[in-house]
Order: structure tokens, then C-alpha cells, then sequence
């Protein structure tokens, strides 16, 4: 079968695109390898949603669900492993199958960004993660370290801090980059006796183990000092880079490795979009996400329109 639209990446961005293609009469097919969602359906708390009040990421992410399956977009578990784009009818390669559409939306996320640091990748998985709410409960009453300033760094801080013993906060610069209000309530579980210890101006020069997490080396950016701090399990949330390694000498990348896109979402090639974490942006949020999905929705209804 030939779809009107091909939706690769289940996120917030690849479901309302998906949503509002289904409901202007179009056929879409939306492939997801792992969970619809994304990295929403591992937040442990959504507070920034606007109608969303009091619930997780996961409970947002069923929602989206159930929302595809009313609008009629068939969803698909399997991952793409290539995509021949320059021709009027798009070819998908999947790890089971191939598929053909007549436009193509790419909304593939971000992958966590790694420390580069001796031991990380020795140590993935055994102490070393980049999901506290998918790997939290493996530290109940132990001590952990979470490596970063952002929102994700500081939700991930007040997430473990009520499952560990105590919660190391480690950030580069001396404030924070999360949002006050995240920032707030960090330093109020600390004030209600939660055992946060924040360390300011610090990098990880080195992760300490063999068959587990011992410890952390952070450096003093300013002065170049260092200290060791005894920890069961880091958490890394350093930041996220683009999942773009498929799109390769397939659409126009950036430096960074984020599709180039126009002001209509449209990227150097006829009948191709791409919105969300991809993409360079000034906010990364459920809300802008969303906003990329029905936007795209609208570039992609008038090029199919156009080529009809």
C-alpha cells in the first residue's frame, strides 16, 4: 500500500503531525521503534503542558495512543534503517519490510549525549545511565550522582532524591540552566531533609569501576583541583544530540548534525519535512513539539495538494 504520509518518530512531534494529516483525510503511516511518546513517556512529572495537570510522561505518551488509533493512523514497532527520498514516491526501509509514501515527515528525537570519559561505555548499564525513571529503582538507599544543569539534570536530581539514600548534583557552571521553578523545587526537597549535595564549576574527568560504579573524579573548572566522590550510580543528562545518523547525504544537515529546514518545515528535499528535537530550535519543549506536528501537518496537506 501506498500511503499520502509517512511519519517517522513517535514523539509529540510525529503523533500530532500524524493526528492532523489522519484528520484532514489522509492516509499515514507512523513508524515508532520503542515507545510512542519518546522521552515523554520516561518524565516522571509533566508540568508544563497546558491541560495536562498532575500526571507522568507515560500517562501523556498512552494518551497519544489512543488518540492514533481514534484518528486511524496505522502505527508500526519497527525500526528504519534506510530511505530513498528524491523521488516523487518515498521508499522506507524498515529491519522487517519497505513502504512507500508520498511525503515523508522525520521526527526521529535526540539521543542522550555521552561524557566521552574513561569507563563510560565499559560501565553502561552497570551503573553508569541516562534514564533515572527507567533505572532509579535499581539505586533505592544507595548514593548517586546526577551530571548536568538543564531541566533534565535537575528533574532527574528530584526524582532520585526520593528513591536514594543521597543525591550528588553535579554542574559545569556556577548557576543553573532548568527553569526557577525546577530549581525551586529541588532546594525545597533539600530544605525538607531530602540528602542533595550540589557541587557548582565541576566536570567528570573520570569514572571509577571494574564490574560497577565506585566512584567519580570531578575537576574544578576554575582551578583545576580535583575530588573524588564515592557513588553507586551516575546519571548522565548532559545535554541530547539529534538521531540524524540516517539521514546522511539523504536531506541537508548542519554542523551539529540537525536537519536544515525552511520557516514551512521543509527540508532541501520536495515532499520531505522534519520538526522536533532535529531540527535547531530555541525550546524544547512538549508544547513547541507539538506546535513543529501541526505546523508540518499544513506544509505537507499543500505539497500533497500541489501534486496532486
Amino acid at each position: 500500500m501506498e500511503y499520502d504520509a509517512i511519519v517517522i518518530g513517535g514523539g509529540p512531534t510525529g503523533v500530532t503531525a500524524a493526528i492532523y494529516l489522519a484528520r484532514s483525510g489522509k492516509s499515514v503511516l507512523l513508524f515508532e521503534k520503542t515507545m510512542i511518546g519518546g522521552q515523554i513517556a520516561y518524565t516522571y512529572d509533566v508540568e508544563n503542558y497546558p491541560g495536562y495537570i498532575g500526571g507522568d510522561g507515560f500517562g501523556l505518551s498512552q494518551n497519544f495512543v489512543k488518540q492514533l488509533d481514534e484518528t486511524g493512523v496505522k502505527v508500526v514497532y519497527e525500526e528504519v534503517i534506510n530511505l530513498e527520498l528524491q523521488d516523487k514516491i518515498k521508499i522506507i526501509f524498515t529491519n522487517k519490510g519497505t513502504y512507500s509514501a508520498r511525503c515523508v515527515i522525520l521526527c526521529l528525537g535526540a539521543g542522550s549525549k555521552k561524557l566521552e570519559v574513561p569507563n563510560e561505555a565499559k560501565l553502561t548499564g552497570k551503573g553508569v545511565s541516562y534514564c533515572a525513571t527507567c533505572d532509579g529503582s535499581l539505586y533505592r538507599n544507595k548514593t548517586v550522582c546526577v551530571l548536568g544543569g538543564g531541566n533534565s539534570a535537575v528533574e532527574e536530581a528530584i526524582y532520585l532524591s526520593d528513591i536514594a539514600k543521597k543525591v550528588y548534583l553535579v554542574l559545569r557552571r556556577d548557576e543553573f540552566r532548568a527553569e526557577s521553578s525546577l530549581v525551586k523545587t529541588l532546594l525545597r526537597k533539600k530544605e525538607e531533609g531530602k540528602d542533595i549535595e550540589i557541587i557548582k564549576n565541576n566536570v567528570t574527568e573520570q569514572i571509577v569501576g571494574e564490574d560497577k560504579v565506585d566512584a567519580l573524579i570531578l575537576k574544578n573548572v576554575k582551578d583545576n583541583s580535583t575530588q573524588t566522590i564515592d557513588v553507586d550510580g551516575v546519571f548522565v543528562a548532559i545535554g541530547r544530540i539529534p538521531n540524524t545518523a540516517l539521514l546522511v547525504d539523504k536531506v541537508a544537515l548542519d554542523k551539529q548534525g540537525y536537519v536544515i529546514v525552511n520557516d514551512k518545515f521543509e527540508t532541501n528535499i520536495p515532499g520531505v519535512f522534519a520538526g522536533g528535537d532535529v531540527i535547531v530550535k530555541d525550546l524544547r519543549q512538549i508544547v513547541t513539539a507539538v506546535s513543529d506536528g501541526a505546523l508540518i501537518s499544513i506544509s505537507a496537506n499543500n505539497y500533497l495538494r500541489k501534486i496532486d
